[in-house]
C-alpha cells in the first residue's frame, strides 16, 4: 500500500438501485495465480458519508463472506475522517490481515442525448359502427414528439490489495453504474461482482 493516503472525508460514495451496472475494465497481477487465497480481508469505502460508508463496507463484507472470508467493515476499525498511511498500515499490522479492498468513487458524469421524433402505425380490430369500421380494420398513425434524456453515470474503483511487506495490489475493477437512486441497492450489486471476480481468479 505504497504511497496512499485515504482521505475518507474527502470523497462521496454514490451508491444505486440503476438502470444497469456492468465492469468498464478488470485487472489481475499475473503472479497472483499461484499465490494462497485472501483469508482475512479489511474492507474500506471512502465516502465522506458515514451511513454510504456503512452501508457498502457492510455489503461488500457479507459477500465476501459468502466465500468463506473473514471480512471486516473498516468503519469498526478505522476511525471516521481522514486516516494517514501510518494509521492505516498500523491498523491492518494489528488485526492481522491479509488483504485490504479498497473501493473508491471515480467520476460521475451527466449526459443529455436527444431522442428524435418518430412516426408509427397502430392496427385495430373490427367494430360495429359506420359500414367501413364494420368492413375492416382501422388504421392510426401515432407522432412521437423529440425529446432530451438526462443519464448519470457512476464509476466506481474497487481495488483489493496483499498486505504483506509493502502492500501489492493484485486486483482491480471499474464499474460503471447508470442513474444512481439508492444506496443499499448500488452497495449489494457491486459487491457480489467484486465477490464473484475474485472468487474466480483464485484471489479468496
Amino acid at each position: 500500500m505504497r504511497n496512499l493516503k485515504y482521505m475518507l472525508g474527502g470523497l462521496a460514495l454514490l451508491a444505486t438501485a440503476c438502470a444497469g451496472t456492468k465492469w468498464v475494465n478488470t485487472w489481475t497481477e499475473p503472479a497472483a495465480a499461484g499465490r494462497a487465497p485472501l483469508k482475512k480481508v479489511l474492507v474500506i469505502g471512502m465516502s465522506a458519508d458515514m451511513a454510504n460508508r456503512r452501508a457498502f463496507e457492510d455489503a461488500m463484507t457479507a459477500s465476501l463472506q459468502g466465500y468463506k472470508v473473514q471480512a471486516t467493515p473498516s468503519s469498526q476499525v478505522l476511525p471516521e475522517g481522514q486516516v494517514t498511511e501510518d494509521v492505516l498500515r498500523a491498523k491492518v499490522k494489528e488485526g492481522g490481515y491479509d488483504g485490504v479492498l479498497i473501493t473508491r468513487l471515480v467520476s460521475v458524469d451527466e449526459q443529455t442525448d436527444y431522442v428524435p421524433p418518430s412516426t408509427g402505425v397502430v392496427a385495430g380490430g373490427y367494430g360495429w359502427g359506420p359500414y367501413y369500421g364494420a368492413y375492416g380494420g382501422w388504421y392510426g398513425t401515432v407522432y412521437s414528439p423529440g425529446y432530451l434524456v438526462n443519464t448519470t453515470v457512476v464509476r466506481l474503483q474497487s481495488r483489493l490489495w496483499v498486505a504483506e511487506g509493502e502492500g501489492k495490489p493484485v486486483w482491480t475493477g471499474v464499474s460503471e453504474s447508470v442513474d444512481p437512486s439508492e444506496v443499499k441497492s448500488l452497495s449489494k450489486e457491486i459487491s457480489f461482482m467484486v465477490a464473484k471476480e475474485l472468487d474466480k481468479h483464485g484471489l479468496i
